[in-house]
């Protein structure tokens, strides 16, 4: 395998010598992204959470939009 510079201790792992087989590599891939779906999920729950407060009602909350929303 060669050396790829990839950004996060999480995925640089996946080229050291206990990751070396394929169904590691993919259990640690699947992990990971299963621990970004998590932070993705919560920072989406504080991003409503702060257009909730942000708002000065719920209707005018209900007819702003986030991003993922759209």
């Amino acid at each position: 395998m060669s050396e790829i510079e990839i950004a996060t201790p999480e995925t640089n792992a996946l080229i050291r010598a206990e990751f070396r087989t394929k169904a590691a590599r993919y259990n640690a891939m699947r992990h990971h992204a299963r621990k970004l779906e998590r932070e993705r999920d919560e920072a989406r729950r504080e991003a409503e959470k702060y257009r909730n407060l942000s708002c000065d009602s719920q209707d005018e909350a209900d007819e702003t939009l986030l991003p993922w929303e759209k």
